[in-house]
Parts: C-alpha cells; sequence; structure tokens
C-alpha cells in the first residue's frame, strides 16, 4: 500500500544553538586581543588584561567588568559543528532529553556554505561609533554607497555598535548586501537581566533574502540562526531570544544563497534594514509572567491581533524555571472563529527554538474547568503544532509543559496561536452507517479535487462514514490523510478505510501512530460513489477531546 502524508504546515525556519564569548574591549583603546592567535579566544580577566584561550568559553559571561568589557558567559547549549550536526560544550545535554520525548533527526540542517562567524584579524580594527537607544526608532545608515561600509568589518571585532537595547526600546540599521559575499555585523548591548529581543530584516521591495546569525560578542560562539519568518512573514529572519545575563550580543545578516551553499546574490539593490526591538510583555508577544503554573494563576487572556487574511494570531514567549515548570494563559477565541492553531516555533519537532537550550515537553488546551486537558500533543512527535476545533468566544486555558528533564542554560520557548474561521466540512450526525455516510463537497485545485472534512467520535462504538463521487473524466486515483493524536486529540489509534461502493471492495486502509498519519492511497475502483470509515478503539489517558481531521485528494495522477 502506498502511504502518502499531506502537511498540514511546511516546515518553517531553522533554530541552531550555540554558547557566548565576550567582548575584547573598546575600539577606541589598543587592542589587548592582539596579543592572541586568530584560533583562540579573547578573555578580559579582573583587574585589567586579558587571557587567550582555545576552544569555546562557558557561560558566565554577558557580565560587564568595566565600561565597555563582558567577561564570561557559561552554557550548557549546543553547538552546531561543521559537519551539521549538535555537539556540546560546556556538557553534554541530557540524553534523557532526547530518551524522554525523542530527538528529531538534524543531521541535515546545516546548510553546506554554512559561515562561522570566526575571529577577526585584528591588525586593523576600524574604530565604530556607538548610538545608544532612546525608546525611539533611529536609524545607523551602514552603507557608503561605492561598495564599501562604514565600519562592519569583517567580524564582530569590528561590527557597527548599535547602542543598548532595553524593553520597549528599537534600534535599526540600513545596509546593502553588496557584493554578493558580503557580511554584515552588528553589536547591541543588554542592561537587564532576561531581556527579550526580537531582530529581524525589512526589504521594501529590494530582492534581498537575509539570514540572521546571533553571537556572542567576538562571534563565538554562536547563539543562534534563522532564515524564515515563522510569525510574520513581513519581518525576514524573525528571531526570538532571551538574553540571560546583561552585556553584548553580536548580529550577523548575510544573503540566505551565500549561506546555504547556493550562488551567492547581491549588489547595491540589496537593501534592507536590520530591526532589534527590546519586547516589553505586550500585545504582539506575551511573556511569561511568573507564578503560572495553575489555572488559577493564569495569565489573563492576551490580545488578539487584527485578523489577517481570515486569522488571529498571537504570540506567546517564556522560559521554564523547573524541569515541571507549566506556564498556563487564559485564551479567549475569537468570534467567528472555529479551529485554534498552536505551532511550536519556529521548527517542525521544536527542535530547540531559536537558540534555546530546551525543547517543550507538551502543549495542552484545556476547556473551561475541566480536569483532563482536551487537547495534548508533544513536539517530540515530529509535528508542528496542535490543532483543534473551537467556537467563537470559548474560554480555555493554553499550557506550555517543561519536558521534564534538565533544560540547559537558557530553556526559553516561543508558541504562536492562530484562529481561524471555519473552512473545512463538518460531520452531520446520525452518520454511523454506510447508508447514512455524509456527502463530502470537493473543490477543484492544481492537483484535483480537494476535500476537506472533521468530526469527532461520541464514544468507541461511535462510526463515522462520508462519501465522495469523482467528477473528473480523467481522475484515476485518490490520496486520504486523517489526523487525530498528531493533532493533539485523545483518540489513540485512528482508524480510515476507503470502500469502492456501499458493499463493495476496501480498497486500503490505516491507523494513525505518534509519528505517522493514517493515510491511504490508492487506484480509483469501479465507483461512481466511494465510502470512507472512521473509527477508533484506545482512548489516550488524560484527554478528553476525540476530534479528527481528514484531507482528501481526487486526481488524475498515481503516487
Amino acid at each position: 500500500m502506498a502511504r502518502a502524508r499531506l502537511q498540514a504546515w511546511g516546515l518553517i525556519g531553522l533554530a541552531l544553538v550555540a554558547l557566548v564569548g565576550c567582548d575584547p574591549g573598546e575600539r577606541e583603546r589598543p587592542n589587548p586581543c592582539d596579543q592572541c592567535l586568530e584560533s583562540e579566544v579573547c578573555i578580559a580577566v579582573a583587574g585589567g588584561g586579558v587571557s587567550c584561550q582555545g576552544g569555546p568559553l562557558d557561560q558566565s559571561d554577558l557580565t560587564d567588568v568595566d565600561d565597555n568589557r563582558d567577561a564570561e558567559s557559561d552554557s550548557d547549549a549546543g553547538q552546531l559543528d561543521d559537519a551539521g550536526e549538535v555537539s556540546d560544550y560546556g556538557g553534554e545535554l541530557d540524553a534523557a532529553l532526547d530518551e524522554a520525548i525523542g530527538a528529531p533527526d538534524v543531521s541535515d540542517l546545516s546548510p553546506a556554505g554554512d559561515t562561522d562567524f570566526g575571529q577577526a584579524d585584528q591588525a586593523d580594527l576600524t574604530p565604530s561609533s556607538d548610538l545608544e537607544s532612546d525608546g525611539g526608532d533611529d536609524l545607523v545608515t551602514n552603507d557608503l554607497g561605492d561598495g564599501s561600509e562604514a565600519g562592519d568589518g569583517s567580524s564582530c571585532l569590528e561590527a557597527v555598535r548599535l547602542g543598548v537595547i532595553e524593553p520597549g526600546s528599537t534600534l535599526n540599521a540600513a545596509d546593502a548586501i553588496n557584493p554578493a559575499l558580503d557580511l554584515d555585523y552588528y553589536s547591541i548591548r543588554t542592561t537587564q537581566p532576561d531581556t527579550w529581543i526580537r531582530v529581524w530584516t525589512s526589504h521594501d521591495g529590494s530582492p534581498t533574502d537575509t539570514v540572521i546569525e546571533l553571537a556572542g560578542p567576538t562571534g563565538s560562539p554562536r547563539l543562534a540562526q534563522m532564515n524564515a519568518s515563522p510569525i510574520d512573514p513581513a519581518r525576514d529572519s524573525d528571531t526570538l531570544y532571551l538574553v540571560q545575563t546583561p552585556g553584548s550580543v553580536c548580529i550577523q545578516v548575510q544573503e540566505y544563497n551565500h549561506w546555504s551553499g547556493g550562488t551567492a546574490e547581491g549588489g547595491p539593490s540589496y537593501t534592507y534594514v536590520l530591526h532589534v526591538e527590546g519586547l516589553a510583555g505586550d500585545d504582539v508577544v506575551s511573556l511569561d509572567v511568573e507564578p503560572n503554573d495553575d489555572k488559577a494563576h493564569a495569565q489573563p487572556a492576551f490580545s488578539w491581533l487584527s485578523p489577517e487574511d481570515g486569522m488571529w494570531t498571537h504570540t506567546v514567549a517564556g522560559e521554564f524555571q523547573t524541569t515541571t515548570d507549566q506556564d498556563l494563559r487564559s485564551v479567549t477565541i475569537p468570534g467567528g472563529a472555529a479551529s485554534l492553531r498552536v505551532n511550536f516555533l519556529p521548527t517542525v519537532g521544536n527542535q530547540q527554538a531559536y537558540g534555546s537550550t530546551s525543547r517543550i515537553g507538551r502543549v495542552l488546551v484545556f476547556a473551561g474547568e475541566q480536569a483532563d486537558a482536551y487537547a495534548s500533543l508533544e513536539p517530540s512527535f515530529g509535528v508542528q503544532g496542535l490543532r483543534l476545533p473551537v467556537t467563537g468566544d470559548e474560554q480555555l486555558h493554553l499550557a506550555v509543559v517543561a519536558p521534564g528533564v534538565t533544560g540547559g542554560a537558557n530553556p526559553f520557548y516561543v508558541v504562536q496561536t492562530v484562529a481561524v474561521p471555519s473552512d473545512i466540512q463538518i460531520e452531520e450526525e446520525d452518520n454511523d452507517t454506510a447508508n447514512a455516510a455524509n456527502d463530502l463537497t470537493g473543490l477543484s485545485g492544481p492537483l484535483g479535487t480537494q476535500f476537506e472534512f472533521r468530526g469527532s467520535l461520541s464514544d468507541l462504538s461511535d462510526v463515522d462514514w462520508f462519501s465522495f463521487t469523482p467528477s473528473g473524466l480523467a481522475d484515476e486515483a485518490f490520496e486520504l490523510t486523517c489526523w487525530a493524536r498528531r493533532e493533539g486529540s485523545g483518540l489513540a489509534d485512528l482508524s480510515v478505510s476507503v470502500r469502492d461502493g456501499i458493499d463493495g471492495e476496501v480498497l486500503g486502509s490505516d491507523i494513525e501512530t505518534n509519528l505517522e498519519p493514517a493515510a491511504v492511497a490508492e487506484s480509483l475502483g469501479d465507483g461512481p460513489t466511494y465510502y470512507v470509515r472512521v473509527s477508533a478503539s484506545t482512548l489516550r489517558t488524560g484527554v478528553s477531546g476525540t476530534y479528527y481531521r481528514c484531507a482528501l485528494l481526487v486526481t488524475g495522477d498515481f503516487f
């Protein structure tokens, strides 16, 4: 039997983890780091002077020794090595993490042309001017217009210093990827513990496609990497990161094809504006506020962003305080919404999102005051998020739960909630026999006729039937894919089958697992009407929702 899978959402973005380093000192003074080799890391020491050390630092950095120096920083985060594998510097990430919730394959996450920040050639350091943040939208224009640039140099040590970023403030810088292999470097400083930053680029019609990387002040090791826009398509390489300790962070901007190993693009027209925002827990991204570990202390309902393309969105972020921490938020579903999605950002499987050193253990949605969750989903299933039917103005609780094991030095998380109106055919009851099957209505698409429908099973004895009649003369095959537990439902073993005629041959059947939806892809039979049977025999403990969703494609091309 051919197995086919219709993905609910595509893979969005990559977030690669690394550690932090230290700042070599003010540019205007003679640089004491000149004594260090390029393969060594320059570390400021108490009382003045520096120490040259090989290999990565452990993370007690991002803390100032004086005006413009940062001391060491400590992290157990993993860093991508040259082969693209995650390796640990401050000690292995707890092996129990992978054993407990599974580890997605990240062997192919690093592009062939991956660029490390590296250490600068310190013989030709150029001073850069500071721009301190005043909470407004000051703009640094870094491109001189002749292909050369003011102070972005060849490494983080020569970065344009944008200034201090604080909650509620914004820093901007304009530049161009010029020439094609150009790498631009910027430096920001935080002065408060646990500062959330959001970094992205805008292009205003230019052909630029950027990749953003964050690193410690010397450029090594890497903190995070982003090449997509999972939250807002208008914000290229949109990156959220929690800077735990005050100090400096380096930002590298490069062109996507250069980063991915393709033919690098660039030139005077490849302009962009870099934006760095200090998040303040406002209505754009709501931040975790402790204590919020139970319904009685759940954070108040957040405000949804205005509907765009028929969807309401909101992003929530937080930090796991313990290995068993759970953060609860009240959610009021917008009027007119019929489906809620909770997306793990930014990658399928929540592979250490945005440079976090922890995965999410699971996400739960509670209906009213019910003790059992209505929906529950683990990123270890290899999915992008939870999806469930809702009604407008419904009151829910959203819980984000730690993985239950040590989450490393910077265990933060980011999830996006999306509420959408109904665009799916909904089951009509009393369809528990083939003779009473709900007739499906399809839409013509580029691949064939597409059907999408959802329903729920009242109990384990319930069976739902649906029917479809191919309308295209060239139709030869069908592909059916159904989800329940892989979208958070309490149905543990959703079973589907397709029958040729009301009493005809069963053309194919399948059962959903943690790692695969239920999928059937076969040639059409004699027809003219075909019947889909949906059932389940087992419920998940502690999850009350019994919903499911199916997508069906009838096409002239066999799979």
